[in-house]
């Protein structure tokens, strides 16, 4: 099934709308789509899944990165923690081909795009509390607790899904 751009974004959106939506049945219907499509475009050709990541990719982090640090969604947190460690995973892999920013690396570019998505969210942390969150920058060559084949989190990812936890109680 090949879909036009124009309603393949659309497709993405209602994506995004569901992960934001206020009826449990529906957030929690959004995240699992996310996880699901992250996975059938990681297994596409390099030219398909570039386009993918390259127009889709840190838009979709920024909405779950909202989601997460927004008190007013509760439901969904397991697979939004799940989608975070899969996109920095694929990051830190080197499994996206896709060029994030002109001029940087993708993991160099990930880490400046979250600080910065953390930083205006939260605009009362300095840059130095933002740099000093370990579960931000994972050390190059470190094993993920997820597979993309397998999507599942495990007890070895119970800091990530930690994290947001932790990051809501430092910003109060």
């Amino acid at each position: 099934m090949v879909l036009p751009p124009a309603q393949f974004k659309l497709f993405m959106d209602s994506i995004i709308w569901a992960i934001k939506h206020s009826m449990r049945d529906i957030s929690d219907m959004g995240p699992q789509i996310c996880v699901d499509m992250l996975n059938n475009f990681s297994k596409t050709p390099p030219g398909i899944s570039n386009a993918f990541h390259q127009q889709f990719f840190c838009s979709i982090l920024q909405d779950i990165l909202y989601v997460l640090t927004n008190s007013f969604y509760s439901s969904g947190f397991k697979l939004q923690s799940l989608i975070l460690m899969q996109m920095f995973a694929m990051v830190e892999a080197g499994q996206i081909g896709a060029v994030l920013s002109p001029g940087r690396d993708n993991r160099e570019y990930l880490r400046v795009f979250v600080c910065g998505l953390l930083s205006s969210a939260f605009p009362h942390l300095n840059t130095y509390t933002l740099a000093n969150l370990n579960h931000l920058e994972p050390k190059l060559n470190h094993s993920y607790p997820v597979s993309l084949a397998n999507p599942t989190i495990t007890q070895n990812s119970r800091p990530f899904t930690q994290f947001p936890v932790k990051f809501k109680r430092v910003c109060r």
